[in-house]
């Protein structure tokens, strides 16, 4: 390096070092509206933070319902429920806006939440509303292949200004669809049960018209075989013996082949007699006590669910205290950052134009 480089490099630090300390003088002189700037934007900061709503997040946990829960509906209605398909089925309905739209018009939660709200703005806060209700599954996590698992614990949130009125909401929401799956399975299962006895009804009536049918047929062979037995003067079945030996079906073979009559004038009578005295023609028909059964258990069926659910209830919606938003310590730390540097830069500004007015 020659001394015309090292007299350039002398020069240009010094430079520097007057550039370096002219900027702290400036700073020096224009320290009140150094100071006064900052001042000031540290103070609308903290008017800023204080000027926005503070925001809650209230948060319930529910999860797959007790087994003994699933075993109470199942019996107390129609169809089978396991906790995983009961859980399932509510989360479901949980999901569907129709439900929510519902719930917030049966109890007028719009004017609750917006009460200074114009009319003809309720499409958009109900829509409003229902983004800020979060419904978030905690377990089972998605796995890295992304597979879709049964949600067994989630999280209901909600977010809003009044941290009372949206504990409130949760709570309620969260128990109106719980009575409303209810309501559901119940009509469901009640209509199916009709539908099911009905079925079973009919075909119980079909079952007497046919036995009636056939003991109508039964009993006119018989009295032609009665008539046919007196005139013949067979009073007892004494030649069945005879008749018998013509086939290897004995008493049925014989009555088939050889005429009714064979039987003789007692017994017609007396199976005319019995088939004429029977108090009830279930007694008859192989399938009725099935179907009886069936029925009975049909009858069985409450279908109250006082006392059940179709979820457990981890932790119910709670106030804290605490706002979620804003966050207004780091507003006011934001805010006082750049209120600085605005500061400093409006000094070193003020400071070049009057050293400019100066030369």
């Amino acid at each position: 390096m020659n001394h015309k480089q090292l007299e350039t490099l002398e020069y240009s630090n010094q430079d520097e070092e007057i550039d370096l300390f002219e900027l702290f003088a400036t700073l020096r002189e224009q320290r009140k509206w150094l100071v006064g700037i900052t001042v000031i934007g540290v103070l609308l900061s903290v008017a800023v933070a204080l000027l926005i709503p503070k925001k809650y997040v209230v948060t319930a946990q529910i999860a797959v319902p007790s087994s003994l829960d699933a075993i109470l509906i199942t019996n107390g209605g129609y169809i089978s429920y396991s906790r995983e398909k009961l859980f399932k089925e509510y989360l479901t309905a949980f999901k569907v806006p129709q439900k929510f739209n519902d719930f917030v018009e049966r109890d007028d939660w719009l004017s609750k939440f917006y009460p200074d709200g114009a009319k003809g703005e309720e499409a958009r806060q109900l829509n409003e509303l229902r983004e800020l209700l979060i419904v978030e599954t905690v377990a089972p996590k998605t796995t890295k292949r992304s597979e879709v698992l049964p949600a067994e614990i989630v999280d209901v949130s909600l977010e809003g200004e009044d941290e009372a009125l949206a504990v409130e909401f949760v709570n309620k929401f969260i128990e109106y669809i719980s009575s409303d799956l209810l309501n559901k399975i119940s009509r469901n299962g009640q209509g199916l049960v009709r539908a099911e006895s009905q079925k079973i009804k009919k075909k119980m009536e079909l079952l007497r018209s046919n036995i009636k049918e056939v003991s109508a047929a039964r009993l006119a062979k018989l009295a032609e075989a009665l008539v046919l037995a007196e005139n013949l003067g067979v009073k007892k079945p004494d030649s069945v013996r005879l008749y018998a030996q013509e086939g290897d079906q004995g008493l049925s073979g014989l009555t088939a082949k050889s005429g009714l009559f064979l039987m003789g004038s007692g017994y017609l009578q007396g199976e005319i007699d019995a088939i004429k005295s029977r108090s009830s023609i279930d007694l008859f028909i192989s399938e009725m006590p099935g179907l009886k059964n069936r029925l009975e258990q049909l009858s069985l069926m409450s279908f109250d669910f006082s006392g059940v659910s179709p979820f457990m209830l981890n932790q119910r919606a709670a106030m804290d205290g605490e706002a979620e938003k804003p966050k207004r310590v780091i507003i006011v730390a934001i805010g006082s950052v750049v209120a600085f540097f605005v500061a400093v830069f409006s000094a070193l500004t003020m400071g070049a134009v009057k050293r400019r007015k100066e030369a």
